[in-house]
């Protein structure tokens, strides 16, 4: 394999979102490939967020390192924020978009990258249906360690059983669809739903807890199902041990560019009922790995556009509520078809996602935009 010139990587891998980290990810995976990167621009909003030491030490290691011109610049980032370096011989921009299409101007902005890396064939779709050239994008997926993620060596088995979901307090993940199908679908003592949430300034945690008290008591049929919210920022050994406490995890999204709390349920081996739709079409292929929820693509609704002003005029996947309620139905009366999906489930994200292939991948997709088989 000839040298690959030197690699410098900008954009987001400090914050508590599953970009962030995703970020570590592919930089840790051009670490590992012997590129020795280096690092700027690195911080993703003021939320405070706890690494493991070994991200912690990649992270200064490659920020201490001096930029070299003339080589590959990595940009993990959102296309509005894509900006090439004028320095660099090639410009490759690692991106993710969560809904049906690009805003206005993104597929411009995206195409003035050498290679547009997305983590899923759902945006290799989205991203060349709107305009980015076929060309330029790549699939792959980001490599995830999964040695911390060990599951819990035996289910409880007893009542109530014990949902997890983890999600941005936001329209996109569906938290008004997965509220009304618990409340319709489980009566008081049989299951319960915690709702771990990322820091929200805009709502406190009584504000929250009292909405999904409000919801889920309208779709009952009887006394509700208890609710709880945990909307602090936990460590990961902490998030951790709330996939080990829990039984099953379920999301309602309506759109994922990757969706890490479905990757991390389902190293974790719990049953995982989630969107059909978007990348989660990749983590969730079919019935063998999971319980894939339907999904119909609408028009992303008036009051999510204002929440989020990217998405507006665009497309999105809502989850059908009811098969939503058979799926979670099915994981608590079959435990043991439900445990041999996770099962598969992990092994199948495994695989996916391995570090070692993954790796790989990058190594000889970077060394062949470095050295081109024919002229530009």
């Amino acid at each position: 394999m000839r040298p690959i010139p030197p690699v410098h990587f900008t954009g987001i891998v400090i914050g508590p979102s599953g970009f962030a980290g995703e970020g570590r990810q592919f930089l840790a995976a051009i670490e590992a490939a012997g590129m020795q990167p280096s690092l700027s621009g690195y911080s993703l909003g003021s939320n405070a967020c706890s690494l493991p030491a070994e991200e912690a030490q990649l992270i200064q290691r490659c920020a201490a390192r001096t930029k070299q011109p003339g080589g590959i610049t990595v940009h993990h980032n959102l296309i509005p924020h894509f900006e090439p370096d004028p320095q660099a011989a090639v410009n490759v921009l690692i991106t993710v978009f969560e809904a049906e299409g690009l805003p206005p101007g993104w597929a411009c902005s995206a195409n003035r990258a050498d290679s547009v890396i997305v983590l899923t064939d759902f945006n290799r779709r989205t991203f060349s249906d709107a305009g980015v050239d076929a060309a330029r994008l790549t699939v792959i997926p980001p490599p995830f360690p999964a040695a911390r993620f060990r599951p819990r060596t035996s289910r409880r088995g007893a009542s109530p059983f014990r949902w997890l979901s983890v999600f941005d307090w936001q329209q996109r993940k569906g938290p008004d669809v997965l509220l009304s199908a618990f409340g319709r679908t489980f009566a008081e003592g049989e299951a319960e739903l915690t709702l771990k949430l990322m820091s929200d300034a805009r709502f406190s945690q009584s504000q929250i807890q009292a909405y999904c008290a409000r919801v889920v008591g309208e779709s009952a049929r009887g006394r509700p199902p208890k609710i709880r919210v945990i909307d602090t920022t936990m460590d990961l050994e902490k998030l951790i041990d709330c996939y080990r406490e829990a039984d099953g995890f379920v999301l309602a999204s309506r759109g994922e560019g990757w969706g890490r709390p479905v990757h991390e349920a389902m190293l974790m081996e719990l049953p995982v009922v989630a969107s059909h739709g978007s990348s989660l079409q990749t983590l969730l292929p079919d019935a063998s790995v999971g319980y894939p929820v339907r999904c119909s693509r609408q028009a992303v609704s008036e009051i999510a556009a204002m929440e989020t002003p990217v998405f507006s005029g665009l497309d999105w996947h809502e989850p059908d509520a009811q098969h939503l309620q058979l799926s979670m139905r099915e994981v608590v009366d079959d435990p043991i078809s439900a445990q041999r999906r996770a099962s598969r489930g992990r092994q199948h994200v495994l695989s996916l996602c391995d570090p070692q292939r993954i790796t790989a991948m990058l190594s000889h997709h970077l060394e062949n935009l470095s050295h081109p088989a024919r002229p530009a």
